[in-house]
């Protein structure tokens, strides 16, 4: 929502390095856009830990959706997840009981 996405939002996947909606809408600006204002958050805060919803195109750490909206899953990262981890703080996935 922080980088202009309405709630509830289309679902979106990432693609490579896009995030496309499932209407094939290009919606990469827009949470590139957010997890930048929550990373200057987390920044800005000096959070110790991010707690992050698993297969997000955003969120994810360890797997994400892989772009076919069919449920599949790949390794990989989301864009905000990316960019924490290019800060080194640490990812809790929120269904899980250990930090990565």
């Amino acid at each position: 929502m922080l980088g202009g996405l309405c709630c509830p939002r289309i679902p979106c996947e990432k693609v490579g390095d896009r995030i496309l909606d499932k209407e094939g809408n290009d919606c990469t600006k827009q949470f590139i856009k957010g997890a930048e204002i929550a990373l200057n958050i987390a920044k800005e805060k000096q959070v110790d830990i991010a707690i992050l919803q698993r297969r997000s195109p955003s969120c994810g750490y360890s797997v994400i959706y892989d772009g076919t909206f069919t449920g599949n899953l790949v390794t990989g990262s989301g864009v905000f997840a990316q960019m924490l981890q290019g800060l080194n703080i640490p990812i809790m996935e929120a269904e899980s009981e250990k930090f990565v």
